[in-house]
Protein backbone atom coordinates (compact mmCIF):
# COMPACT_ATOMS: atom_id res chain seq x y z
CA UNK A 1 0.00 0.00 0.00
CA UNK A 2 1.54 3.68 -1.00
CA UNK A 3 -0.08 6.69 0.56
CA UNK A 4 0.25 9.48 -1.87
CA UNK A 5 -0.81 13.03 -0.70
CA UNK A 6 -2.71 15.52 -3.05
CA UNK A 7 -4.66 18.55 -4.00
CA UNK A 8 -8.31 18.70 -5.04
CA UNK A 9 -6.77 20.28 -8.56
CA UNK A 10 -5.27 16.52 -9.15
CA UNK A 11 -8.52 15.60 -11.10
CA UNK A 12 -7.86 11.83 -11.66
CA UNK A 13 -7.12 11.46 -7.75
CA UNK A 14 -9.74 14.00 -6.79
CA UNK A 15 -12.38 12.14 -8.73
CA UNK A 16 -11.24 8.69 -7.43
CA UNK A 17 -11.52 10.44 -3.61
CA UNK A 18 -15.19 11.31 -4.64
CA UNK A 19 -16.34 8.41 -5.97
CA UNK A 20 -15.34 6.59 -2.60
CA UNK A 21 -16.82 9.25 -0.27
CA UNK A 22 -20.14 8.87 -2.44
CA UNK A 23 -19.99 5.15 -2.00
CA UNK A 24 -19.05 5.26 2.16
CA UNK A 25 -20.39 8.33 3.26
CA UNK A 26 -23.36 9.44 1.31
CA UNK A 27 -25.35 6.92 -0.62
CA UNK A 28 -25.78 4.81 2.30
CA UNK A 29 -27.79 8.24 3.58
CA UNK A 30 -29.70 8.11 -0.15
CA UNK A 31 -27.80 11.10 -1.19
CA UNK A 32 -25.28 11.56 -3.64
CA UNK A 33 -21.90 13.66 -2.88
CA UNK A 34 -22.24 14.93 -6.58
CA UNK A 35 -25.04 17.38 -5.92
CA UNK A 36 -22.82 18.74 -3.04
CA UNK A 37 -21.03 22.40 -3.55
CA UNK A 38 -17.48 21.31 -2.69
CA UNK A 39 -15.86 24.25 -3.83
CA UNK A 40 -14.45 24.90 -0.06
CA UNK A 41 -12.09 21.71 -0.20
CA UNK A 42 -10.07 23.85 -2.98
CA UNK A 43 -7.48 24.56 0.15
CA UNK A 44 -8.03 21.43 1.70
CA UNK A 45 -5.08 18.55 1.81
CA UNK A 46 -6.10 14.95 0.64
CA UNK A 47 -3.96 11.81 1.23
CA UNK A 48 -4.83 8.93 -0.53
CA UNK A 49 -4.32 4.86 0.26
CA UNK A 50 -3.50 3.38 -2.98
CA UNK A 51 -2.84 -0.56 -3.54
CA UNK A 52 -2.03 -1.37 -7.36
CA UNK A 53 -3.14 1.82 -8.54
CA UNK A 54 -6.47 1.32 -6.85
CA UNK A 55 -8.09 3.76 -4.43
CA UNK A 56 -8.21 2.47 -1.05
CA UNK A 57 -9.10 4.83 1.58
CA UNK A 58 -9.23 8.80 1.39
CA UNK A 59 -8.94 11.65 4.13
CA UNK A 60 -8.60 15.14 3.79
CA UNK A 61 -7.94 18.08 6.34
CA UNK A 62 -8.52 21.88 6.39
CA UNK A 63 -6.42 24.62 8.69
CA UNK A 64 -8.89 25.06 11.59
CA UNK A 65 -6.73 27.66 13.37
CA UNK A 66 -3.10 28.43 12.89
CA UNK A 67 -2.50 25.18 15.46
CA UNK A 68 -5.77 22.75 14.75
CA UNK A 69 -6.18 21.23 11.70
CA UNK A 70 -9.94 19.45 10.88
CA UNK A 71 -10.43 15.84 9.67
CA UNK A 72 -12.85 15.10 7.45
CA UNK A 73 -14.24 12.79 4.81
CA UNK A 74 -12.69 10.11 5.98
CA UNK A 75 -13.54 6.62 4.30
CA UNK A 76 -11.98 3.20 3.71
CA UNK A 77 -13.66 0.79 1.20
CA UNK A 78 -16.07 -1.42 2.76
CA UNK A 79 -13.79 -4.77 1.93
CA UNK A 80 -10.59 -3.31 3.14
CA UNK A 81 -12.25 -2.22 6.73
CA UNK A 82 -10.73 -3.10 9.76
CA UNK A 83 -7.36 -4.17 7.87
CA UNK A 84 -5.08 -1.54 9.24
CA UNK A 85 -6.06 1.11 6.13
CA UNK A 86 -7.63 3.43 8.13
CA UNK A 87 -5.13 3.44 10.61
CA UNK A 88 -2.19 4.10 8.15
CA UNK A 89 -3.70 6.57 6.92
CA UNK A 90 -4.56 8.59 10.29
CA UNK A 91 -0.88 7.84 11.27
CA UNK A 92 0.06 9.67 7.99
CA UNK A 93 -1.94 12.43 8.12
CA UNK A 94 -0.54 12.98 12.10
CA UNK A 95 2.69 12.84 10.27
CA UNK A 96 1.97 15.41 7.68
CA UNK A 97 -0.07 18.11 10.23
CA UNK A 98 3.49 17.37 12.39
CA UNK A 99 5.15 18.62 9.35
CA UNK A 100 2.99 21.38 9.40
CA UNK A 101 3.27 22.67 12.68
CA UNK A 102 -0.44 21.74 13.30
CA UNK A 103 -0.43 20.86 17.66
CA UNK A 104 -3.93 19.78 17.34
CA UNK A 105 -6.40 18.06 15.08
CA UNK A 106 -10.02 17.52 15.78
CA UNK A 107 -12.95 15.22 13.83
CA UNK A 108 -16.32 15.49 13.67
CA UNK A 109 -16.53 12.08 13.92
CA UNK A 110 -19.52 9.41 13.02
CA UNK A 111 -21.05 7.51 16.40
CA UNK A 112 -20.03 3.94 14.54
CA UNK A 113 -16.46 5.55 14.13
CA UNK A 114 -15.78 6.84 17.82
CA UNK A 115 -13.90 3.58 18.81
CA UNK A 116 -11.95 3.72 16.03
CA UNK A 117 -11.03 7.30 16.70
CA UNK A 118 -10.18 6.55 20.55
CA UNK A 119 -8.00 3.89 19.53
CA UNK A 120 -6.56 6.36 17.34
CA UNK A 121 -6.20 8.77 20.55
CA UNK A 122 -9.11 11.02 20.27
CA UNK A 123 -11.16 12.11 23.10
CA UNK A 124 -14.41 13.41 22.66
CA UNK A 125 -14.91 16.86 23.43
CA UNK A 126 -18.83 17.02 22.70
CA UNK A 127 -21.69 15.47 23.41
CA UNK A 128 -23.67 13.78 20.42
CA UNK A 129 -25.74 16.21 18.16
CA UNK A 130 -27.36 15.67 15.02
CA UNK A 131 -25.76 16.28 11.73
CA UNK A 132 -28.33 17.91 9.89
CA UNK A 133 -27.22 17.38 6.33
CA UNK A 134 -27.54 13.31 6.71
CA UNK A 135 -29.41 12.91 9.93
CA UNK A 136 -27.16 10.90 12.11
CA UNK A 137 -25.35 11.69 15.07
CA UNK A 138 -22.02 13.02 15.28
CA UNK A 139 -19.44 13.61 18.25
CA UNK A 140 -16.78 16.32 18.42
CA UNK A 141 -13.27 14.31 19.15
CA UNK A 142 -9.63 15.95 19.15
CA UNK A 143 -5.98 14.60 19.50
CA UNK A 144 -3.13 16.56 20.94
CA UNK A 145 -0.17 16.20 18.41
Amino acid sequence: MEIIKYRRADEAHYAETLALRDKILRQPFGVTIYDENLDYEVENIFLGAFENDELIGTVNYFEKTSKTAQLCAFAVKSDRQKSGVGSQLVQALFTDLLAQNFEKCIVEARGTAVGFYKKMGFVLTSSAFKNERLGHEDFMMAIEL
